[in-house]
């Protein structure tokens, strides 16, 4: 689940977004890792929209939508593709918040369509298209704490079952995903904000045609760091953040080792 682009008290919004992310090797699903020799690279490219629409308080549509370039070369061939990343649709309910003396939560319940378009030879470029014509539920727990009028911690925690479809022609259902992620924030002014974070993704096996693929989950820890700035009086807003996956052995299944370096403005009113 993406966090919300709007405030309560805001009623729209638009994000434009860069992504570059560099391979570095990949884990199996028996979680052995083998890193990328010489002369082997991937590479992909994206760039996304995001528009938002907030009618009340508590519920925020949006859509996105992009294009991506993918690259791999790999044990002396290679291949490249590119194209339309997923669309997709989303509505978000913040379903309750409270705020204590020491912390504060709010809980979020996503629905989203993802939808895409398979690649030539009936390929899908899991860079591109990760979700094509998913149904996705999404519940989530957002807790924050301050620990001084500078500094804030906060814990993510989101269950994102996917519900059965039919985009592959037979009836195909995604596994269920967990995510958390705890951040640990400080402000150096009023307009800038720097933060780590650590995170650990988890998707169950996918069925097809009402089969278990055993070994199809995948599972991914990674760690980070990111900064925020938004000027006083401004209704403008950028963000950078570079993500990598430590090499832990046993840890990653089905999974890339890569780093990413994300770039977005942001423009809500």
């Amino acid at each position: 689940m993406d966090a919300a682009l709007t405030a309560p008290d805001e009623t729209w919004g638009v994000r434009l977004a860069q992504r570059a992310e560099i391979g570095q090797g990949d884990w199996n699903a028996h979680g052995a890792y083998r890193s990328l020799g010489a002369g082997e690279h991937t590479l992909s490219l994206d760039w996304t929209v995001l528009a938002a629409l907030r009618p009340t308080p508590r519920i925020e549509f949006s859509t996105q939508t992009g294009y991506g370039r993918s690259s791999r070369v790999e044990g002396g061939g290679g291949h490249a593709l590119s194209g339309m990343t997923d669309w997709s649709a989303r509505v978000r309910w913040e379903a309750l918040e409270q705020s204590t003396s020491w912390s504060r939560s709010n809980w979020p319940v996503d629905l989203a369509l993802i939808a895409g378009v398979l690649a030539p030879a009936g390929r899908a470029d899991p860079n591109l298209n990760r979700g094509l014509g998913a149904w996705e539920l999404s519940l989530a727990a957002v807790l924050d704490r301050d620990l001084s009028a500078w500094d804030r911690v906060g814990l993510f925690v989101e269950l994102a079952p996917h519900l059965p479809d039919h985009a592959l022609g037979v009836e195909r259902r995604l596994g269920p995903r967990i995510l958390t992620q705890f951040t640990a924030s400080h402000r150096l002014s009023n307009s800038c904000t720097v933060s780590g974070f650590s995170s650990l993704r988890w998707e169950g096996d996918a069925s097809l045609g009402g089969h278990r693929e055993f070994g199809s989950g995948t599972r991914l820890w990674q760690v980070g760091f990111g900064a925020t700035l938004s000027p006083q009086g401004s209704s403008f807003r950028a963000g950078f953040a570079i993500r990598t996956a430590p090499h832990v052995s046993g840890l990653d299944l089905n999974a890339n080792a890569s780093t990413a370096i994300e770039l977005s403005l942001a423009y809500t009113r």
